[in-house]
């Protein structure tokens, strides 16, 4: 039986292994499908797990896109890291800041 851990373990993969020009058509599906669903609403340890394969497929795409060329999907990528992600995330602190 799959878990949800490796569904997005799956969907990684697929993002990893597709061109550039599927990358827009595979990110509707995941948004419409994953984000979108109750797929998210777990428990607080799976959360992590999951969250951590949102951040690698986000990733993957990230690297994949021209910075020039694909500004409006790198938006929508950004927009979905930003609404999946709380605030309290530790992955947007800068943990090498030193406070006064």
């Amino acid at each position: 039986m799959l878990t949800k851990a490796d569904v997005f373990n799956i969907v990684a993969d697929v993002f990893d292994c597709a061109a550039e020009n599927q990358l827009t058509y595979l990110f509707d599906i995941m948004e419409s499908k994953v984000f979108k669903s109750e797929l998210l609403n777990v428990r607080e340890d799976e959360k992590n797990i999951l969250l951590n394969y949102c951040s690698k497929i986000c990733k993957i795409i990230l690297r994949k896109l021209s910075i020039t060329h694909d500004i409006g999907f790198r938006g929508k990528v950004q927009t979905l890291i930003a609404s999946v992600f709380p605030l309290s995330h530790p992955s947007g602190k800068i943990l090498s800041f030193n406070y006064f």
